[in-house]
This record gives structure tokens, C-alpha cells and sequence, in this order.
């Protein structure tokens, strides 16, 4: 992985507000060098904070790569694991906030 990131130009985080567009950003340019991006049906990462593009990250990515507005829209039509999905935020969304005071004494 690490040869392909390098021969991609690595993770552009000047171009975007957030980690989500620069890591499309870079699964696009490796997909462009020959590289797949695979869905792993048995793994699935949940984060409240995580995967929500900044303020002009949407139009940076149509710019720079005009075709993948349509090729997300295909893919979320046609989830396979929409269902499940639906049921881990669910479950994530049901949970209580983490206590503040806490991290204070974690440390």
C-alpha cells in the first residue's frame, strides 16, 4: 500500500478541508494507476465525526474528478449494505455521549 500511495503523490490534504475528500481524492488517482477499491462486507467503520467533507470539498472533487459525483449516486443506489448500514448507525446514533469528565482522569 505504501508504494502505491507514493506512486498516486500521496494524500493531498492542501487541496481539501478534510481527511474524507483527500482519501477519495487518493482511492481516485490509485484507481487511475491500475489499483482497485474493494468492499469489504465483513469490516465496517462507524464514527460519528468521520466521513463528512468540509466546505468546498464536494466542488474541488466534481473539478478534479468530473465523473465521480455519478459514480458515488450509482453506488449508494445500489448498496449492497444499506441495510446493515442503516442498522450500525442506528445503534451507534442510540448510544449514550461519551462523559466529558472523564477524559480528564483517562489520561
Amino acid at each position: 500500500m505504501a508504494t502505491a500511495r507514493r506512486k498516486a503523490g500521496g494524500l493531498d490534504a492542501s487541496s481539501y478541508g478534510s481527511w474524507y475528500a483527500a482519501l477519495v481524492d487518493l482511492s481516485l488517482r490509485m484507481g487511475g494507476l491500475g489499483w482497485r477499491n474493494v468492499l469489504c462486507d465483513t469490516a465496517f467503520v462507524a464514527s460519528p465525526h468521520e466521513g463528512r467533507p468540509a466546505d468546498g470539498d464536494m466542488d474541488a472533487l466534481a473539478t478534479r474528478w468530473p465523473a465521480w459525483h455519478a459514480r458515488l449516486a450509482n453506488f449508494l443506489m445500489h448498496d449492497p449494505l444499506r441495510a446493515q448500514r442503516d442498522q450500525l448507525a442506528q445503534l451507534l446514533a442510540d448510544l449514550p455521549p461519551p462523559d466529558p469528565q472523564r477524559r480528564l482522569f483517562d489520561a
